[in-house]
């Protein structure tokens, strides 16, 4: 709510917020598959230490499955407000109930 208050499109929101849930749901899909932490560092020679590390923390607190409903209900949202006549902060605020459960 503060990044939109601040004037942040919602549809700029939602792909940050998307970006940073399917990085960590990669993340975590690859350490669920076995493959350790510096085989995954490898991987993603971009990413400093410390922020491959909390994004590896993210995937494991969150979980697989609840980081994949946390992306369809992003998508589901971003398709909304693409193309319905509706309002931005009911569908936003919609969302954001369904990302906390």
């Amino acid at each position: 709510r503060d990044l939109r208050d601040q004037g942040m499109a919602s549809i700029a929101l939602l792909a940050t917020i998307r970006g940073q849930l399917h990085r960590a749901l990669t993340l975590a899909s690859m350490e669920a598959h076995g493959l350790p932490q510096a085989a995954i560092a490898k991987r993603y020679p971009q990413m400093r230490e410390r922020q491959l590390h909390k994004t590896l923390q993210e995937g494991r607190q969150y979980g697989v499955e609840r980081l994949q409903r946390a992306l369809l209900a992003i998508a589901d949202t971003e398709l909304r407000l693409k193309n319905e006549s509706v309002p931005e902060e009911p569908l936003m605020e919609s969302l954001l109930a369904r990302l906390s459960s």
